[in-house]
């Protein structure tokens, strides 16, 4: 019975600090711990000038992250106990007070526990703040900032958790529920992602899950908010979620029957609901795993109907209280046929997602690379793009050939390489694609391009840099051997980046795309950043430069190594696992090597191997004086002409 009674009831305020006192208390002794007791320690006798920390939450982030997700939806748990034992419910419900007032009463007294340690742990820090000159390692503003978020964020997973408490008759459900709505749109949002690749030829999961909407799950804000900043924006998000939660959590609470205690879910409405959603992400879930690890068209298939079978036997369980259940096919079968329309329509491609591409006249720039992650930079970085219309139509024409030759091989494109095109329309839009291809099969176009000077200039940071600022360039070499230089005489400085452009602007494709060792490897430090770049065997001017100043021998030669001993990869049992003693071992025992010694043998050699085991032959290099080898591939084609007819 409800009565209009509407009362502040002291036993009430008393049972709440019965229950969650404990809580409270608990949460304030480990924060003492984790930060003021830590600070303590660490500055009272000098040992903090050896550590670096950002803001408050570095101190023992890990463990502040923990307690700032998990104490609040304890809380909740235990706060709102009396919903889920019926003796209990029946006794509060039965008081002469309105279910606004014990909502309003449990639900504030509840937050005002949970809040009090943050409060007074604050208070402690800013007592030592000039005692132990902390204004040395942050500023009195990073307290109250620690503050306010740790408030907030205790605030979201607590109404969260008060939000489930309505809707649950079970306190660990309770407690798994809140994890999964907190987690669900960005858990969501990362599934259906991941499963329209295999159905949108071109749909980019990855630039979907990069554009910053980690905000939208204020779990795993919480959980890197030692680094995340909050906007404006996501801060006003938050308040209003917890509003709108706190809102619905009364008009939930004001609409539940007192005898639904001990049910998973305690409104009927919602059991299909979670039924088919767990159904759904077990699914998707499911393909995700298989897809990936498979990567063909009957492993996702399989992926789906595992996940599927899997997360409806999991929702019955849950729903049924047992793992002896009652399984309602009928109810099975209409879901996968609603999934099964859902497919067909994907395939159908209504809003031809698949065959649209901008038109020329349309497009102000373009972004291409082979991958995403050539396109994804921090903030302050811009990303390179072509707006010579050749070029623009050159990658429009490669776009149109991918379209036109993917065959309906969408899903067996696991170790493909990656085509990643970004339009900038005139209208201020974009269009954002990525395919899985085999780039051999589209040499031709990938040449035009990438031997495009626009292309060399936008993808080259060294030619973005001031020449004036570059401090010093320093070159060592990619080897055991410990061989380095710098060059620091200003016009020598000049001329040698003036060599490394032209080598870049009269490159082939071709080497572009070798993968043979470098000679050495080039950083360029300036006032700003520092710029890497390899020194290759087809560097023509950096190489008569370096010649030419006397710097060349910062490279290993043919004089450094003793010997090299190479066998046929295919002639001996080895693999890119195995350590380079193991390698070496094998190689040595092997019948059919080939032992090179001669100098000019060594440095024919040299120049085109490959990273450790890369390559049709594999060579262990010995060096002179040193107790150590090297281990490199070679492929065929770049094999010198000794080795092959030595080793057929």
């Amino acid at each position: 019975m409800q009565s209009k009674t509407s009362l502040i009831n002291k036993e009430i305020i008393k049972s709440i600090f019965r229950s969650v006192g404990w809580v409270s208390i608990l949460y304030f002794l480990c924060l003492i711990f984790i930060l003021p007791l830590n600070m303590f320690i660490l500055f009272s006798n000098g040992q903090g000038q050896f550590y670096y920390y950002d803001n408050l939450f570095s101190y023992n982030f890990f463990y502040q992250a923990a307690l700032m997700i998990g104490i609040p939806v304890i809380l909740s748990m235990f706060l709102f106990r009396f919903l889920q034992v019926k003796q209990y419910s029946d006794f509060i419900h039965s008081l002469p007070i309105k279910r606004t007032s014990i909502f309003h009463q449990y639900t504030l007294l509840g937050y005002f526990i949970l809040i009090t340690p943050i409060v007074l742990i604050a208070g402690v820090i800013l007592l030592l703040y000039s005692p132990l000159e902390l204004n040395g390692y942050f500023p009195l503003t990073d307290i109250f900032e620690w503050l306010g978020l740790t408030i907030l964020f205790n605030t979201v997973f607590y109404i969260a958790g008060v939000a489930v408490a309505m809707i649950s008759g079970i306190s660990i459900v309770q407690g798994v529920l809140t994890y999964i709505a907190l987690l669900l749109p960005l858990g969501l949002l990362i599934l259906i992602s991941y499963n329209l690749q295999y159905f949108l030829f071109g749909f980019s999961a990855e630039y979907i899950l990069q554009n910053k909407l980690d905000f939208i799950s204020p779990l795993v804000v919480a959980a890197q908010i030692n680094y995340y900043s909050l906007s404006t924006i996501q801060l006003v998000l938050y308040i209003g979620l917890i509003i709108v939660l706190y809102f619905t959590a009364l008009f939930l609470y004001k609409k539940r029957n007192v005898e639904s205690v001990s049910h998973a879910l305690v409104f009927p409405i919602l059991k299909p609901f979670f039924k088919y959603g767990v159904t759904f992400c077990m699914m998707l879930l499911g393909v995700l795993y298989f897809g990936e690890m498979q990567g063909d068209r009957t492993w996702v298939m399989i992926g789906y109907i595992f996940g599927a079978i899997l997360g409806y036997l999991i929702a019955e369980m849950v729903l049924q209280k047992s793992w002896r259940i009652t399984v309602h096919l009928k109810g099975f079968i209409l879901y996968c046929a609603a999934i099964i329309c859902l497919v067909v329509l994907l395939k159908m491609d209504l809003m031809f997602f698949e065959k649209k591409m901008p038109a020329m006249n349309e497009i102000e720039s373009v972004h291409f690379s082979e991958g995403y992650y050539g396109y994804y930079l921090e903030e302050d970085q811009e990303q390179y793009s072509l707006k010579e219309r050749d070029n623009i139509h050159f990658v429009q024409q490669l776009h149109k050939s991918i379209l036109n030759n993917h065959e309906g091989k969408r899903l067996d494109s696991r170790f493909g390489d990656s085509a990643f095109f970004a339009y900038k329309l005139k209208n201020g839009k974009k269009v954002v694609r990525e395919y899985k291809i085999d780039k051999k099969n589209y040499e031709g176009m990938y040449k035009l391009i990438f031997e495009s000077e626009e292309y060399k200039i936008a993808t080259n940071d060294i030619f973005s840099i001031n020449e004036n600022e570059v401090s010093k360039i320093m070159i060592h070499s990619n080897s055991i051997v410990d061989k380095i230089t710098s060059i620091n005489k200003h016009e020598e400085k000049l001329e040698f980046i003036k060599a490394l452009k032209q080598d870049i602007l009269t490159s082939k494709y071709e080497d572009m795309q070798e993968m043979t060792n470098p000679y050495a490897s080039i950083n360029i430090i300036t006032d700003k950043d520092d710029i890497y770049l390899d020194w290759n065997y087809y560097n023509k001017e950096v190489e008569a430069w370096l010649n030419n100043h006397g710097y060349s021998d910062v490279r290993l030669t043919g004089d450094d190594l003793d010997y090299a001993l190479i066998v046929k990869k295919d002639a001996v049992e080895i693999n890119d696992r195995q350590s380079y003693e193991e390698i070496r071992d094998t190689i040595e025992k092997s019948p059919n090597k080939l032992k090179i010694e001669k100098t000019s043998d060594l440095e024919e050699t040299l120049v085109k191997t490959r990273p450790f085991v890369d390559g049709d032959y594999v060579i262990v290099y010995y060096y002179k004086d040193i107790n150590q080898v090297e281990i490199s591939g070679i492929s065929a084609k770049d094999a010198p002409e000794f080795i092959k007819n030595n080793l057929k």
